[in-house]
Formats: C-alpha cells, structure tokens, sequence
C-alpha cells in the first residue's frame, strides 16, 4: 500500500514538474537574455558597448538553448548539449570582458554553482528524512 502511494506521488509529482518546465521554458529567448544582461550589467558594471555584445551573445545562447529542447521534445535532454553551448557562450563572452570582470563573473558562476549544490543536497536530505518518516 505504502508503495503504490509512493509511486503514485512520484508520478503526480514528475506530471507537475514537467508542465512547471513547459511553462517556464515558453519565456522568449530575447526575455531571458534581458534578464541575464541586467543582472551582468548590475553585477559587473557593463559599458554600453559591452551590453551591446553581450546581450546578442545572450540572445544566441537562449536561441539555442531553446532549439536543443526544440530537438529533444520527446527525448531526455541531454546536458552535454547543453553544457558544450554553454561553454562556447562562455568563450565568447570572455572576449567581450575585460580581465577583471571575466574573473568577477567566474567567480559568480561558481558561487551559483555551490548554492545549487547545497540545495539539491538540502532537497536529498529532506526527501530522505521524508521517506524515512514514512516507515
């Protein structure tokens, strides 16, 4: 009984999660661009010019990003698609910086990334202890 609980759970909640996605992933790529530019601009003090190159490059990396989940409707998406994108925007971007806000927005990345970290490991943890309370 307890089981086919869980599995109806776990099932509600990926039906949840998938629209939740579908939902948040119809923003428009040149909106999310905006929002990431401001949020450079705001972090690392952009010039005009800078906002210029950034921003387009931003567009692209949303565009593309949009047509990997264009390509992978049906498919599990690949983060290795989306990580080699990434990685090329990253690239590019480091060309329109100068050194010191290139090693400011590296150093903003990884604080992003140790906050993601704890909270998928604050999300185990509780997911564990919830399932453990089920007993």
């Amino acid at each position: 009984m307890k089981k086919s609980i869980l599995m109806m759970a776990l099932f509600g909640g990926l039906a949840c999660s998938e629209a939740f996605a579908q939902d948040t992933l119809s923003v428009a790529p040149p909106q999310v661009a905006q929002a990431m530019l401001e949020k450079l601009d705001h972090e690392l003090s952009l010039t005009s010019q800078q906002e210029t190159e950034v921003y387009a490059l931003l567009v692209e990396r949303s565009e593309e990003f949009a047509q990997i989940r264009e390509r992978n409707k049906s498919k599990i998406l690949s983060k290795a698609s989306f990580q080699q994108a990434n990685e090329q925007a990253l690239r590019k971007l480091q060309q329109a910086l100068t050194p010191a806000q290139y090693e400011k927005l590296k150093a903003l990345r990884q604080e992003t990334q140790r906050q993601k970290a704890a909270y998928r490991e604050e999300e185990l943890y509780k997911t564990t202890q919830d399932i453990e309370l089920d007993f």
